[in-house]
């Protein structure tokens, strides 16, 4: 349960069906249970590279997760039907037992999930550890090669990276739209990286590191194959949107307080990252007196 729950303490999603019908106490400790593993498997399922870090049985190694608006509010639309459940659940008779800990822990993520929705990650992602772009990079450092099948799926998944680019592009267009950018450091950064990325040659660009662990020639030639004809051509049109569309537009300050919905962002953000909701201003002040004493 402490390694399902670990998993589960981060932003959720899931696409699952959900009753907010009030379920009886003799059976909290089961609704507990099965709610757990329902929202474990609705989460790895939807982020799939989270399955793969985890090194989760059944993970799917092929697949990466959907950012397309459409996705984000299955995924939303779920996440407030496993909260219902969860706030359905009679914990009068849970108190000193394992699945009262458990369903402690649920409602927090799920409610911390949800106080942080103002912030549209997906919309103002542009620094280079996020999106496509770090995510490839990370994984291709433990994505699983021991087999054919999972050889075979290592292709696959950095095919579904390329795709991903373009809607991630979208995204970021989105946030334009609506004044919610990334900050012109992290564009900066993001960039610089695609530079050194896109001078590098296809078969030394980091995504193919799967076949160095194989040892596998077959493998190589398909990783470099993609990169050469799908992601370097997404990478330049990452490339391009960045300097062209974003850049410029970016936030010049950090701070989240002036970006449309801010201080909601500001809340929820620390709501989910700490169980608490002190006043920004509070926060604030507590942080730079800390940084005095230090």
């Amino acid at each position: 349960m402490a390694r399902s729950l670990a998993i589960l303490a981060l932003p959720l999603a899931a696409s699952c069906a959900a009753s907010t019908a009030s379920v009886p106490a003799g059976g909290a400790a089961r609704a507990v249970a099965a709610l757990e593993a329902e929202l474990l498997a609705a989460r790895l399922a939807a982020f799939p590279e989270e399955a793969t870090r985890a090194g989760w049985p059944g993970a799917d190694h092929a697949a990466v997760a959907d950012v397309r608006p459409e996705a984000v509010a299955a995924r939303q639309a779920a996440e407030d039907r496993f909260l219902g459940r969860a706030r359905a659940v009679d914990a009068g008779g849970l108190e000193g037992e394992p699945e009262g800990a458990a369903l402690a822990v649920l409602l927090d993520v799920l409610e911390g999930a949800r106080a942080a929705r103002p912030c549209r990650e997906e919309l103002r992602d542009g620094a280079p550890e996020g999106g496509w772009l770090g995510e490839s990079i990370a994984l291709s450092g433990i994505q699983p090669v021991e087999t054919a099948a999972e050889r075979e799926a290592a292709v696959l998944r950095l095919r579904a990276f390329a795709l991903r680019v373009d809607e991630e592009i979208e995204n970021l267009r989105e946030g334009i739209r609506r004044r919610i950018v990334a900050t012109r450091e992290n564009v900066e950064r993001t960039l610089s990286l695609l530079d050194r990325l896109l001078a590098t040659p296809p078969v030394l660009w980091p995504q193919t590191a799967p076949a160095s662990r194989a040892d596998d020639p077959a493998l190589r030639a398909a990783l470099v194959a993609v990169v050469e004809r799908e992601l370097l051509p997404a990478a330049q049109r990452y490339r391009t949107f960045l300097s062209n569309e974003l850049l410029e537009r970016a936030r010049r300050a950090p701070a989240l307080l002036g970006a449309p919905e801010g201080e909601a962002c500001y809340r929820g953000a620390v709501r989910r990252a700490s169980s608490l909701a002190p006043e920004p201003a509070e926060l604030h002040a507590a942080g730079l007196a800390w940084i005095e004493d230090v």
